[in-house]
């Protein structure tokens, strides 16, 4: 069996989320390698990660490049870390798979939905998901309080929460492409599933947000609702992605979860899941091997699990 080498972009000072990547992919060989790679050669990523290379930002890559840089490396998976890197991941998957490199993205198809703010919301709509409303513009909606983000790109990034109408407007004047969405007041789960190549989920974990910094949880914890779970699964599978997919989703007062939006790819709180049971990294590689998937009983984890984050250092109580 080959040594898998993987890529993990956009390594910043992800060190937990590399640590538990690595250790999942030695679950499917035991010799597997992680490069660690950023444009910022400086980055805390380059000081602890067991191997590092600095990259040029996909911005200034084409396919061809990026593929050459692959090949030299000789990168077998690549593992994307950030949403502006999965359109062009997808994209440049056609080209890497005839050098046999897997990308862990979802085709460019159900991925376009998620990235769309405003298409992913009148999808998931239009096939009765509780998803939370979304607007080109503010008279579209008849709510109090609002919040405006960028249609297109990170939810976290220059988003307005909890807005008058006045306000929202005056904050969608310094956005490029604006969406307007009701305010929904409630607590935050992340859900986590792993999807294989045909669209069927092997696993789900949902979480507790109990503590949120700059969009990014600080402090998760791990809980059991049978409904929610098949809630998520089904809005994962009818949009058709395959791989990793994080949902966020607020639960209101009256008990009832809302969908804000769907992430295909690992995120921030994504050790946990990992070091739960979401094999999804060492799944990824045993896909790609060529091993059928057995679906089975999809993968559920235990409640009062956590992830804990202070600074650069991650806890995980398992």
């Amino acid at each position: 069996m080959p040594r898998p080498i993987l890529l993990l972009t956009s390594l910043s000072a992800k060190k937990s989320l590399y640590d538990h990547v690595l250790k999942n992919a030695r679950r499917f060989h035991p010799n597997a390698r992680l490069i660690g790679a950023d444009s910022n050669p400086a980055c805390p990523g380059a000081r602890y990660a067991k191997e590092f290379i600095s990259m040029p930002p996909l911005s200034e890559l084409d396919p061809e490049g990026f593929c050459d840089f692959c090949i030299k490396h000789r990168i077998s998976h690549v593992i994307p870390t950030r949403d502006e890197e999965l359109a062009f991941l997808a994209e440049t998957g056609k080209i890497l798979g005839q050098e046999n490199i897997h990308v862990f993205v979802a085709p460019p198809e159900p991925l376009s939905k998620c990235l769309d703010k405003l298409v992913f919301s009148e999808r998931l709509a239009a096939v009765g998901m509780p998803v939370i409303s979304a607007c080109s513009t503010i008279t579209e909606l008849p709510d109090d309080r609002l919040v405006v983000k960028e249609r297109h790109g990170s939810g976290s990034e220059q988003i307005g929460i909890d807005l008058t109408r006045e306000a929202a407007e005056i904050h969608a004047g310094k956005l490029k492409n604006p969406i307007f969405q009701p305010y929904v007041r409630g607590r935050e789960f992340s859900a986590e599933v792993w999807l294989d190549k045909t669209n069927r989920a092997h696993g789900v974990v949902l979480r507790w947000r109990t503590l949120v910094v700059s969009g990014e949880s600080h402090h998760t914890v791990t809980f059991r609702n049978e409904e929610w779970e098949d809630l998520v699964v089904a809005c994962v599978e009818t949009l058709g992605l395959t791989g990793h997919a994080l949902a966020q989703v607020i639960v209101d007062e009256n008990d009832s979860p809302h969908i804000v939006e769907i992430n295909p790819r690992l995120g921030g709180a994504s050790p946990l899941s990992l070091a739960c049971g979401l094999h999804s990294i060492e799944w990824f590689l045993r896909e790609t091997a060529g091993e059928v998937m057995s679906l089975g009983s999809t993968f559920k984890p235990s409640p009062g699990k956590s992830l804990t984050r202070k600074g650069d250092r991650v806890t995980i109580e398992l």
